[in-house]
């Protein structure tokens, strides 16, 4: 066996490259990304850190001539390689007949353009100018691993850390999403024709959804696709401006994340009164943790949309209310009420809930603690003509004092918050569940009997957080039979509705 030393492997690869490019009257464009790897020991070695298997299906951007190509299709059950140039992709697919390698699929089309098929893993020499729409791309795909080569300034941009020059739209956008590690520089001279720079090649492992730390005030530490949306428009608005401080920025950017004109993103970003987001608010892009950008986005979203639909309902928002999130549309789409009962709903919030019941019974009285939230509803009720909805002010059941009703509901701010977590304004209402989750929803467990009717219904929305087993022993020893009727997991916990019926 003959070992080659790192230049006579080199000389021997980019023999090779140049007889066929020669054979075919091939002359590589720059422009195109057209740089071929003619070092054979780091082409050996990309393959070595793909850890491949015969079961992987890899995926392969800008195959050229196969220099990656056929030496993958030697170890995996199959390569699907993208190549945008017509004439290097026959010449790969003459080269893949003369090898008797028939588990390539090659596909001539743009991979910007083109819907990837189902793979394992990802290796690729790729085109330096594509190298930022193509990794935004495969975020959207499930993969298990990425050994990916860029330009070597790109690569440092892709791990930048907070508060460097290298922290950057890349780097946050990766942060959710990939582990990003630098594994072996490549240099100029390992190309032809030979690039004005060196390269890198990289390492993408993706992350699962938890999060690294847990975010003030929300307790973040998973994050959905609706949410990395949200993030993601939020991120280009900041980067967009990166040397500006996050509230001018977002001002500059409005139209990437709302249809608000200046004068209306001013005034919105002007009212908000949270201690925490006016900080991060007067920070500069580049000091902003992804966490802390997340936080923002998730606060922002629906601060900064004039109105959104929910179902057939319009529904308008403010700071100091809880905007209608998966848990309001849990209790919504689930009411348990027929027609001509009497209905009950305390925090009633934006009136979201109120107004579902409202069209299933003829009139709904809806309490509130937060006098913002009464004033939001009453709003909401009349932009969508509804009419038979009692609003009342006030904690719990004493707005309703000597009545009952049929069904009672209630979306329980069930969230555990420690002192330091107590937010200074009326939205703390929606959230502040003690330091067990439980302050409010045993208070409301322990009265809700006196004020419903023989065989009336009880549904509340709670997290696993604050002890549903709990929930349902005390229901059950009021007397009632009580169940979990919907759950769904949501970042950290599980939401659930439980029903009580007497």
């Amino acid at each position: 066996m003959i070992t080659l030393n790192s230049d006579a492997a080199s000389t021997s690869l980019s023999k090779t490259t140049k007889a066929i490019l020669n054979e075919y009257g091939i002359k590589l464009n720059k422009n195109l990304g057209q740089n071929y790897l003619i070092d054979r020991n780091k082409r050996d070695q990309i393959i070595q850190f793909g850890n491949l298997t015969k079961d992987d299906v890899v995926l392969e951007i800008g195959p050229g001539i196969g220099t990656l190509t056929i030496e993958l299709a030697k170890r995996v059950k199959k390569v699907i390689a993208i190549e945008q140039d017509s004439n290097i992709c026959q010449i790969l697919e003459n080269r893949l007949k003369k090898e008797n390698i028939d588990n390539v699929e090659l596909i001539n089309d743009d991979a910007l353009n083109v819907e990837f098929p189902k793979f394992d893993k990802i290796i690729s020499n790729l085109p330096y100018q594509i190298s930022s729409p193509i990794t935004f791309k495969f975020l959207n795909y499930d993969f298990q691993l990425a050994i990916l080569m860029y330009q070597k300034e790109f690569a440092s941009r892709m791990n930048g850390k907070v508060g460097s020059k290298d922290y950057s739209r890349l780097s946050a956008m990766l942060y959710f999403k990939c582990d990003v590690d630098l594994l072996t520089g490549v240099s100029a001279e390992s190309f032809i024709p030979k690039p004005k720079v060196d390269s890198t090649v990289v390492r993408l492992t993706p992350k699962l959804p938890e999060l690294n730390g847990q975010l003030k005030h929300l307790n973040i530490n998973e994050i959905n696709e609706k949410d990395f949306i949200t993030y993601s428009k939020f991120v280009k608005a900041l980067f967009q401006h990166r040397n500006k401080k996050v509230k001018n920025a977002l001002i500059d950017s409005r139209h990437i994340i709302t249809d608000l004109d200046k004068k209306e993103m001013k005034a919105k970003l002007n009212s908000i009164k949270q201690k925490k987001i006016e900080e991060l608010l007067s920070e500069r892009i580049t000091n902003l943790t992804p966490e802390e950008i997340l936080y923002l986005s998730i606060h922002l979203n629906s601060v900064l949309e004039k109105w959104f639909l929910m179902d057939n309902f319009i529904i308008d928002t403010a700071e100091t209310v809880y905007t209608p999130a998966e848990d309001s549309y849990m209790l919504a789409e689930n009411l348990l009420i027929e027609n001509d009962q009497s209905v009950l709903e305390i925090g009633t919030g934006s009136g979201i809930v109120a107004m579902y019941a409202s069209k299933l019974t003829k009139k709904v009285t809806a309490t509130d603690i937060n006098f913002d939230a009464l004033e939001l509803a009453k709003k909401n009720f009349k932009l969508n003509n509804i009419e038979n909805i009692e609003l009342l002010f006030g904690n719990l059941f004493e707005p309703v004092k000597d009545r009952k009703f049929d069904v009672i509901l209630f979306n329980t701010p069930y969230l555990p918050t420690e002192n330091d977590e107590v937010l200074d304004d009326n939205l703390n209402y929606a959230f502040d569940g003690g330091l067990d989750g439980r302050k409010v929803i045993d208070l409301f467990l322990n009265e809700v009997k006196n004020y419903l009717n023989d065989g009336g219904i009880v549904q509340l929305i709670q997290s696993s957080l604050c002890d549903n087993d709990k929930t349902l022993d005390i229901l059950d020893k009021q007397g009632f039979v009580a169940e979990i009727a919907v759950s769904e997991h949501f970042f950290f916990e599980d939401v659930v509705l439980i029903n009580g019926y007497l």
